[in-house]
């Protein structure tokens, strides 16, 4: 079984690559993937998803749900399995550990698409907004940093920009943020030592708190950051951060 599964995963780029031009190439014969993209046409539905959406997905994304869909069906095959003779199969366990390095693929593919986007000075802070939103959907550690560093930014409501946008109910960056955990504890620390913009240190004080769900724990955090800081201002700032916890009153960071 280990010798299949290292070779599973050795052939793994070269079979999605395979997999995925023939899942395209099938989809055009049967006629799901249009030349132009419709503004409610379902991706997948036959592979029982149902995906909308206003353009279709890369092939990145195409591939990912059909992985997603078969790690689902191995699952479910190996609990039947299971349950009718208590062994699992060995077959269906290591075609699950195949399809699971590969959903991871395509999960880090993403990011870093999505990422790239979010780091270029050109990109428009909607495009952020909806992309801090997929970022948080995705749960990604790698863009804790980036997330932070981009704290404040809210696309106003106005005549251009609808209300049930990602900045119209909440701050995106923060959910986002909240969302990935306790890898954002650090870049949101990192906030309150080096800023002194007042939304800034509120945004990442609001996100601490709703990581940890405790105000001494926050506490204890910072005390602890405050200790192992050299550097005069940073150590001044904790220090303010610190003497304002008892104050915060937690604002609901929604998270998807």
């Amino acid at each position: 079984m280990k010798i299949t599964f290292i070779s599973y995963l050795t052939n793994s780029r070269r079979r999605i690559v395979f997999g995925t031009l023939v899942l395209l190439l099938g989809m055009l014969i049967t006629g799901k993937l249009s030349a132009q993209p419709t503004q409610t046409q379902g991706v997948l539905n036959a592979e029982g998803l149902d995906m909308q959406g206003p353009t279709h997905p890369s092939q990145i994304q195409i591939a990912h749900f059909v992985i997603t869909k078969q790690i689902t069906d191995a699952i479910q095959a190996i609990n039947d399995k299971e349950a009718a003779t208590g062994i699992s199969s060995a077959a269906w366990m290591d075609n699950f550990g195949g399809q699971y390095q590969d959903d991871l693929y395509y999960r880090k593919a993403e990011t870093s698409k999505i990422l790239g986007i979010f780091n270029d000075p050109s990109t428009h802070d909607m495009a952020k907004c909806y992309a801090a939103s997929y970022l948080e959907m995705l749960r990604a550690p790698e863009a804790a940093d980036s997330l932070a560093t981009n704290i404040t930014i809210i696309v106003p409501r106005d005549a251009h920009h609808y209300e049930g946008s990602p900045c119209g109910f909440f701050e995106p960056i923060s959910a986002a943020l909240v969302a990935i955990g306790t890898p954002s504890i650090s870049a949101v620390i990192k906030n309150l030592e080096e800023s002194d913009d007042a939304k800034v240190r509120e945004s990442s004080l609001n996100v601490l708190i709703s990581i940890e769900g405790d105000k001494d724990v926050v506490q204890l955090r910072l005390q602890k950051a405050l200790d192992a800081q050299s550097d005069a201002k940073k150590k001044d700032r904790l220090k303010a951060a610190i003497k304002s916890i008892p104050e915060i009153k937690l604002q609901p960071i929604v998270v998807n």
